[in-house]
This record gives structure tokens, C-alpha cells and sequence, in this order.
């Protein structure tokens, strides 16, 4: 077995190749944005290891600077249900000055620049944990424990043409890629819930002496009604297993729900034909 010393110089310009060349689209945020798959494969690394809520309301205040006056007033309405709203599912911290004015006034009587100041100062609270998200990523990446590198190596093997260039490529990889996200999001949900309806014996065993069903509420009850938007279902009887679980039963968004809702902005800002055409493309 040979052993490389320091001093090798051949093996330290070779490992200087390396981390340059992994960590060159993922130096900024910006930088990101502008590269589908890459911002995907982040993002994927921000759900199994972080809480997405900072990314996700970043990546969607961006959206604001291109919007008309009408449609501010529409699209910040949902993004302060989605992360600004005490109940929001992705709440994220807010500026003092801001979560003081929004206890005093509803979000849709606003005026739209006031909107877009308060978007624009959320999402500047949010930058430092993006970075550091960012930044744990880069240090994960080079010891090969981020997802989907098959993903970015099939974008950066690509030999552009005229027939297909690198955006329409890229393109392709990451709606690809989000399906494959909302697949594994819609499993873990029935995972949860399936887990969920297993305890329902003990919780039954909680109740009250001579009660044989779960129509009278005990503690346990009381407890998973408050988790129940931890398992993302607005039917608390699906926990109760009342009802059978189907792919069609009332679930709130998801975090994948929501990044594809915003995600997909980004992706018609690229240049190039639609989904369906790509789609063709790669399928003659």
C-alpha cells in the first residue's frame, strides 16, 4: 500500500482542482438562483437537514421585484400566510418593526410599497441563515454527503448544441428532480400518518374507564389534535382512524408544495421552450 505524503504537490493541485470545481455554483445565493438544478439539489439538502423556512421565504420575496402593483397586493397576501402569520406552516422571524405593523394592520389593506418594503426587509433578516445553510452545504459537498450528484453531474457532462442547449438541459434535470421531491414528500405523509394510526391503541387505553372508542377526548387525544398540523392533515380523523387514508384525503401544503409553486417562477424565467417541449425533446 503506498502512502502519498504532504509534500506531494501533484496531489495537493489535485485536490485544489477538486474543491474549486465542486464549490463554483454554490459560492452565493445569487449565483444559485440563476442554475435550476443546483439551487435544487440545495435546497434538497435544506429540507433533510435544516428548517427550509428561511430559503423557501428568500427564494420567494425575490419573486416581489418583478410583480405589478396588482400583483403584489395579491401575491403578499400568500406570503404572509405562508411565512409571516403567527399560525403560518413555515413561519420565519421578522423585523420588530415589521411583526409590530402586521399586529396592527391586516396584510391586504397595506399600501403594495409598503408590501414590498416589509418583503424586502423579511427576507434581508433572512440572508445570514442562508448563508450558513450555504456554507454547510459547500463543507458536506466535499465529503460526498449531499444528495442528487448524479443530478448536477448530468447537467455539467452536457455538451451543449444548438438542438439542445445547456438551459434547456438543465431545465429538464431539475423539473425532473422535483418531481422526484414531491414523490418522496407524499411518502413520508403517509409514513406519518401510517406511524400515527399504530399509537391509536394506547391512546385508547388513556381514556376514561368504560369508554370503548375515542368519541369522549382524552389528553393523548388533546395532544395529537395539536400535532396533528406536524403531520400536515387538516382532518384530525384521519388520526383518529375514523377514515381510510388515500392519496385523495385533505392535506395541507407541504414544504415541496410550496418551493414548487415558487420554484416554478424561476424556472419560466429561464430562457427556452416550455415543460412539454422539453419534455418531447428528451423523449424522441
Amino acid at each position: 500500500m503506498s502512502i502519498i505524503g504532504a509534500e506531494d504537490e501533484d496531489f495537493e493541485n489535485d485536490l485544489n482542482d477538486v474543491t474549486e470545481d465542486q464549490c463554483t455554483h454554490f459560492n452565493n445565493i445569487d449565483l444559485l438562483k440563476s442554475r435550476p438544478t443546483h439551487l435544487l439539489v440545495f435546497m434538497q439538502h435544506v429540507i433533510l437537514q435544516f428548517e427550509p423556512a428561511p430559503l423557501l421565504c428568500y427564494l420567494h420575496a425575490d419573486l416581489f421585484k418583478s410583480l405589478s402593483a396588482k400583483e403584489t397586493k395579491k401575491q403578499f397576501v400568500e406570503f404572509y400566510n405562508t411565512f409571516l402569520d403567527k399560525g403560518a406552516i413555515l413561519r420565519v422571524a421578522l423585523p420588530p418593526n415589521v411583526a409590530h405593523e402586521l399586529e396592527r394592520t391586516r396584510a391586504d389593506l397595506l399600501h403594495e410599497d409598503t408590501q414590498r418594503r416589509y418583503v424586502q426587509e423579511v427576507q434581508s433578516l433572512q440572508a445570514a441563515e442562508v448563508a450558513k445553510q450555504l456554507e454547510d452545504f459547500r463543507q458536506k459537498r466535499m465529503m460526498g454527503m449531499t444528495p442528487s450528484e448524479a443530478d448536477l453531474s448530468d447537467v455539467e457532462s452536457h455538451n451543449s448544441t444548438n438542438r439542445i442547449p445547456r438551459e434547456m438541459k438543465e431545465r429538464s434535470v431539475a423539473e425532473n428532480l422535483l418531481d422526484k421531491m414531491s414523490e418522496t414528500q407524499h411518502e413520508q405523509q403517509i409514513r406519518h400518518v401510517t406511524q400515527h394510526q399504530q399509537l391509536l391503541p394506547l391512546t385508547a387505553q388513556s381514556l376514561p374507564a368504560g369508554k370503548s372508542s375515542l368519541s369522549q377526548p382524552s389528553a393523548s387525544f388533546n395532544r395529537m389534535y395539536q400535532q396533528k398540523e406536524r403531520y400536515h392533515v387538516d382532518d384530525i380523523s384521519v388520526l383518529r382512524g375514523d377514515t381510510t387514508w388515500t392519496s385523495s384525503s385533505p392535506m395541507r401544503d407541504t414544504t415541496v408544495d410550496i418551493f414548487r409553486r415558487s420554484y416554478e417562477r424561476y424556472l419560466l424565467d429561464i430562457s427556452g421552450p416550455t415543460r412539454d417541449t422539453t419534455v418531447d425533446i428528451f423523449q424522441s
